[in-house]
């Protein structure tokens, strides 16, 4: 793991399953709010969580505030870029589904090196995130939580990318008209779609374009691809 003063490095992709109730809310934005950050577009804002949604042209850079916790940065179409501010810069270079973790509380830039367009999320819980008391991932012992299954309902596999005391979170993936059956519990959940696909949280499915975080308060029994082709998700899990 590389650490530089500034920044809490976190790179990888299980659940207990258990019963829960009925999730209480799902949330879609339909409007993308503008911050005091240029390039910066929140999509969910709650008592647990803030998540920005950045799209950055070729080379184009978006400004990450004072203001910014702690957070998680996920590369949802992956490429390169780098973090920079005064007088220091630290090079990213992530496939899709890929996470690092920032210190916040200083005025910096997350600045595309790609030629072509690139796609990130911040995930900033409202509460301390802990990566140095990481139970696995963060640089620490790897996550060997892995679960898959291959039923009437389909195929899925997920795995943990990390763990602290505050979040777990999970790389997982759908295969077509699937299924995925580990998250009965009663914790919340943000949900990152690595590409367009329609998928139903206990409901009707809707199409959701790569990035577009879904907010879920509690637990949800059932995940499902809906669509024709294999889906991949990132999911975090607030404790």
């Amino acid at each position: 793991m590389r650490i530089a003063a500034f920044v809490l490095l976190a790179t990888v992709a299980v659940a207990q399953q258990t019963h829960a109730p009925e999730p209480q809310s799902f949330t879609r934005p339909t409007v993308k709010v503008a911050t005091a950050s240029p390039g910066m577009h929140l999509a969910i804002s709650n008592s647990s969580v803030r998540v920005f949604h950045i799209e950055l042209g070729p080379h184009a850079a978006a400004a990450i505030g004072r203001e910014v916790r702690d957070y998680m940065l996920l590369a949802v179409s992956g490429g390169a870029a780098e973090i920079s501010g005064p007088g220091n810069t630290f090079p990213l270079d992530l496939k899709s589904g890929e996470i690092q973790i920032f210190k916040g509380g200083w005025p910096h830039q997350l600045r595309s090196k790609s030629d072509t367009a690139t796609t990130w999320i911040v995930l900033e819980l409202t509460h301390a995130l802990n990566p140095e008391r990481a139970s696995c991932g963060l640089g620490g012992a790897g996550c060997s939580q892995f679960k898959f299954g291959k039923t009437d309902q389909g195929e899925y596999n997920e795995s943990v990318l990390f763990e602290t005391p505050s979040a777990r979170v999970l790389r997982a993936e759908l295969a077509a008209a699937s299924t995925l059956p580990t998250h009965a519990d009663r914790l919340d959940h943000v949900v990152v779609p690595l590409s367009a696909c329609t998928v139903a949280l206990n409901g009707d499915p809707t199409a959701r374009e790569a990035g577009e975080s879904v907010w879920v308060h509690g637990g949800f029994p059932e995940l499902r691809n809906a669509g024709a082709e294999a889906a991949k998700f990132v999911i975090l899990e607030i404790k």
